[in-house]
């Protein structure tokens, strides 16, 4: 079976050593935080709030390893498989990029910075995990088409236009499960769904029928292969700047 791919899961190349040689940054500094000084705080909220590459610069404030990665290689974090301490030691950003160099081309010069400073390797590979598959319940869709997409904001709901296909990919990020759309639907189409949850990440059966009572579609639990990141190597000290 052939492995799934969520998304554009890899900018670029998936590893760090490119045949072709990446794009650099014009200056950059990567410095480990002490950790007397490390907030904690979820994994998904920090990335959104301390990561960030937009405007010619990529800054991190207290950012661990794994987010500058899942941020250059454009994967979700159940996608990648290394060390523990990716995900705990964390690390101040500051890298800026030629002058009118296009944002789309920051990714590629962080895979290159964090290649060279942590000495990092990686690969590609596929593992068998749970995922959801998206498909369209026996009695029909019940949302109409929609002109042209909008922005969606995903918590407690997915209300906007967009397609199935970014449904599926909105849906990964708020299950952090992967949901692949199975739907063969074609077009875009007004969603106007929402759910009650106190929890970070919804229960996927709670999605699951809120969905099927108010879209026409449903969340199928299966087993089967992801690609996956996994790190073969990369140094908790970055080199100095």
């Amino acid at each position: 079976m052939r492995a799934i791919l969520i998304a554009a899961m890899f900018v670029g190349t998936a590893t760090a050593q490119s045949k072709a040689p990446l794009l650099e940054f014009e200056v950059a500094s990567v410095k480990p935080v002490p950790p007397h000084d490390t907030p904690q705080a979820s994994s998904g909220v920090t990335e959104r709030i301390l990561l960030r590459l937009a405007n010619g610069r990529a800054t991190g404030e207290n950012t661990s390893l794994a987010m500058m990665i899942m941020k250059a290689y454009g994967v979700r974090d159940f996608q990648l498989v290394g060390p523990d301490w990716v995900l705990t030691e964390r690390y101040m950003l500051e890298a800026k990029a030629p002058e009118g160099t296009p944002d789309n081309q920051l990714p590629l010069m962080l895979q290159s910075l964090l290649a060279r400073r942590f000495a990092m390797k990686l690969h590609r590979d596929s593992k068998e995990m749970r995922l959801f598959e998206l498909i369209v319940t026996p009695k029909g869709l019940t949302v109409e088409k929609a002109d042209a997409q909008s922005g969606i904001n995903p918590a407690g709901q997915i209300v906007g236009r967009t397609t199935m296909a970014n449904l599926a990919n909105i849906l990964t990020m708020v299950l952090k499960i992967p949901v692949v759309d199975r739907t063969e639907t074609p077009g875009i189409f007004d969603f106007k769904v929402k759910w009650e949850s106190d929890e970070p990440i919804p229960a996927a059966e709670q999605v699951s029928k809120a969905f099927e009572r108010q879209a026409g579609l449903r969340l199928e639990a299966r087993k089967g292969p992801v690609v996956v990141l996994v790190i073969d190597h990369a140094d908790k000290t970055p080199t100095e700047n």
